[in-house]
């Protein structure tokens, strides 16, 4: 009965492997200090930040250069538990470290009615996940090694497999990493005292990895120990358009939108080590980065006190991220995750002219049409995708007339999950975030 349940498994397991290692939904809101302390800016036109969350603003900055300087370091704590029913009882795991750096850079120059802006920034990824004790992946992937058949010196199956050679496994570990590096480059211009727009161009760099391997142990044939590893590099590179558009609708009431396209990103897989038969050198596999609409609003209650409202729409439905084969039926993955929006609220006081303090929170719903099926791709329940709710609360400090610093912290926590995989797989996951940076105006 075990091997039964074990060969059945580890032919599941052929089957997820075909998605690529690591996957995400997609696209960071966490783009600038400013938004840590107040997760709420696409109606703001207060510092060069807004060269990504409202860029049709910045001609409403006063005239000259205007650089932005951020980092975050986050301590994430995603975690999952299940029982694959084998012999080896529940078994549980939880992400290992921290990420120190998530930077960002943006630069604008203001004059007239016009404005230029640049940045450097993370636009999606932008973590480790990294087990170093294993996972539901690495089980499943060492169920799929006991499974595989002992060939002879010609290549030719024996009879036996590699559960015959060797009880169990250890040392398992899984540590994966995407970073989707984005450059922008755009214009503004203002048409009228209360309106105007924005349009830009932005190139993501898109890197993501995936290490991991076990150990086949207590061998009855007296075999000696044998280490198995796995290392990839996955590379896309795409362009995109972005534009914007905002109104002062009244001296308290502005309004705001903008658009960033779908970037096509084919990502081409380069094998540095597989000792497990999970990749293939020179594999292609899409993963577009989805389009976004972005939509703002902001009310200024009186000269120390301003609301913001944030409103996203993220089309991953129509991107294309790959398809799968259920019962003889082509399912698109990028369907089965449906779309995602995400809707925030923020405050800001100035106490006086030097100092301000802000606070604001998001909710972020995942519009899952196959949460089942989409949790069967290789890599998901180390980073689990859920509803979730962030907050944030932060100072902005104005050091001198030119400089501002800002600091913040936050608070993430996504909805406690069960997913029907081969196995009921219960997932948690909370995250916490110090950032700090400055704004420059020149």
């Amino acid at each position: 009965m075990r091997k039964t349940i074990v060969a059945f498994m580890a032919a599941f397991v052929l089957f997820a492997l075909s998605a690529p290692l690591p996957a995400q939904m997609d696209n960071l809101t966490n783009l600038s200090v400013e938004w840590m302390r107040m997760p709420a800016r696409n109606a703001a036109s207060d510092s060069a930040d807004i060269v990504v969350y409202n860029p049709a603003a910045l001609v409403r900055l006063c005239e000259g250069f205007h650089l932005n300087l951020g980092n975050q370091s986050l301590l994430r704590k995603p975690s999952h538990a299940y029982n694959l029913t084998y012999g080896a009882g529940e078994r549980s795991f939880s992400q290992d470290g921290i990420d120190p750096f998530l930077p960002n850079f943006y630069a604008a120059y203001s004059k007239d009615r016009w404005a230029v802006y640049g940045g450097l920034y993370i636009a999606g990824g932008g973590a480790v996940a990294d087990y170093p004790e294993g996972s539901i992946t690495t089980d499943l992937v060492a169920l799929q090694v006991m499974v595989t058949p002992v060939l002879d010196e010609f290549g030719q199956p024996t009879g036996y497999i590699l559960g015959d050679l060797y009880s169990a496994t250890e040392g398992q570990y899984l540590k994966a990493s995407s970073y989707y590096l984005t450059g922008i480059l755009g214009g503004a211009y203002a048409f009228t005292d209360a309106l105007s727009a924005s349009f830009g161009l932005r190139y993501i760099s898109a890197v993501n990895t995936a290490k991991m391997g076990l150990t086949l142990t207590d061998s009855p044939l007296a075999y000696p120990d044998q280490i198995l590893a796995f290392d990839s590099k996955d590379k896309a590179g795409g362009a995109g358009i972005v534009v914007g558009i905002h109104f002062t609708a009244t001296p308290k009431l502005d309004l705001a939108a903008h658009y960033e396209s779908k970037i096509k990103l084919d990502f081409e897989t380069t094998v540095n080590k597989d000792d497990i038969g999970l990749a293939v050198n020179g594999d292609r596999f899409r993963r577009d980065l989805p389009a976004v609409l972005y939509l703002g609003a902001g009310y200024r209650w009186n000269e120390k006190l301003q609301m913001l409202i944030d409103f996203n729409y993220y089309s991953q439905s129509k991107a294309d991220w790959g398809v799968t084969e259920v019962d003889g039926v082509e399912k698109s993955w990028a369907g089965a995750a449906g779309d995602c929006y995400a809707a925030g609220i923020g405050f800001s006081y100035k106490f006086c002219e030097r100092l301000q303090f802000s606070a604001g929170t998001v909710f972020t719903k995942f519009l899952f049409k196959d949460k089942d099926l989409y949790y069967t791709r290789l890599g998901e329940f180390e980073a689990p995708k859920n509803d979730n709710w962030n907050s944030g609360i932060g100072i902005a400090f104005k050091a001198c007339s030119r400089l501002t610093l800002n600091l913040a912290l936050g608070a993430t926590f996504w909805k406690k999950e069960m997913i029907d995989f081969l196995v009921p797989v219960d997932i948690k996951a909370h995250a916490y975030s110090v950032s700090i940076g400055a704004n420059i105006d020149l």
